[in-house]
């Protein structure tokens, strides 16, 4: 004996299959005909072309009764229930988690709202793509310890490269020191072939070593002078650092004294 909601509910289900079921299926193969045209058609929120012609003609037909609004309510019911475990779950694994997605609780959503009888559900939820994630979350900033450490890495990045500046400058000044020299005793050698030949003039050899040599004086103490501003200029950065370095280490140890007085239990006055 069929109660009084399945007996309407079979009735309906049986219509459903032997009448509906087959007009169905005839509108598919009317309209899956080759005369039939590409239409522009609204599919999930989103128009998209629709040519019936590449249907296929024997997809299946499944028929689903919905009488009355107790099956109604019995399924938003049980809807509501998988949004809230879907909300648990994002709330607790974030919305990157290999169990519900953000569209897929979009989609119980919009279930929802459809069998309330509210068809633009896109209208109060936005709709995801289904491989939708979400942003990588932006790194954290830096502490201020890790600012220092990181200052205090620039700061023996620049005096490695200040001290190899220094080298470079006392390596260029020995190169132009030598070649000086070897340019001395190759006007002496020409001086001396040329006297062998000509005869002495010790004053002219005499005022060209004096030029030769006042040269290099001049050259050598500009080349030193250069290098002796950049160390002096290397040892103030230096000394600035160290200044500094030691501020923030005095005022960390102060920071600490400060909080372990706070922490540290007050002695009761008698």
């Amino acid at each position: 004996m069929l109660s009084a909601q399945a007996q309407p509910e079979m009735l309906a289900r049986l219509f459903a299959e032997m009448v509906l079921k087959p007009m169905y299926r005839g509108i598919l193969e009317l309209a899956s005909l080759p005369q039939s045209r590409a239409r522009m058609i609204r599919l999930r929120g989103q128009y998209v072309e629709v040519n019936p012609v590449t249907w296929d003609r024997d997809m299946n037909i499944s028929v689903n009764v919905a009488i009355g609004s107790t099956n109604t309510d019995r399924k938003v019911a049980v809807l509501k229930e998988v949004v809230a475990d879907q909300a648990k779950i994002l709330e607790l694994m974030g919305p990157d988690n290999p169990v519900v997605t953000l569209p897929q609780h979009f989609n119980a959503k919009r279930q929802i709202l459809r069998l309330m009888g509210i068809k633009d559900a896109e209208n109060y939820f936005t709709p995801l793509p289904p491989d939708w994630k979400p942003e990588p979350p932006a790194p954290p900033e830096p502490s201020e310890d890790e600012l220092w450490r990181q200052a205090e890495k620039e700061m023996a990045f620049q005096k490695s490269m200040k001290e190899l500046a220094i080298k470079q400058d006392e390596l260029a000044l020995a190169v132009q020191k030598q070649e000086h020299e070897e340019k001395v005793a190759e006007a002496q050698l020409a001086i001396d072939r040329e006297a062998t030949h000509n005869g002495p003039h010790n004053a002219e050899i005499e005022r060209y070593k004096a030029e030769l040599d006042a040269q290099n004086r001049a050259e050598e103490i500009a080349s030193t002078e250069r290098i002796e501003a950049a160390k002096l200029a290397f040892e103030r950065e230096k000394l600035v650092m160290e200044l500094e370095m030691e501020k923030y280490k005095a005022d960390k140890s102060a920071e600490v004294a400060k909080e372990a007085a706070k922490m540290a239990p007050k002695s009761e006055v008698e």
